[in-house]
């Protein structure tokens, strides 16, 4: 029998340079679009959509391993802390789970 790991998190943040909705989606299209392509997830703006400064980040990755697919995670959030961008972790919540 094959399982399947399923990892999938959430991270909310701040942008501090975001000062309408048109600015912000400017900063997290390209954003999602980088994250989709280096981590091989789904990536969705999920939450706070009506407020220039704050937002929800939801992403999901398959594998074949769990510990893949934590790493993975992980690595979303080690990449959002230490790259340039304008986006600052306030919280996040990163759960896998196998079937």
């Amino acid at each position: 029998m094959l399982t399947l790991h399923i990892g999938f998190g959430r991270i909310e943040f701040r942008l501090h340079s975001s000062r309408n909705l048109k600015a912000k989606r400017a900063l997290l299209l390209p954003l999602k679009a980088r994250l989709a392509t280096l981590f091989n997830v789904a990536c969705a703006e999920v939450s706070h959509l009506d407020q220039p400064n704050l937002g929800v980040l939801g992403f999901s990755c398959v594998s074949n391993s769990g510990v893949q697919a934590r790493r993975i995670l992980d690595q979303i959030v080690d990449y959002l802390e230490s790259s340039r961008s304008q986006v600052e972790i306030i919280d996040h919540q990163l759960e896998v789970i196998s079937f």
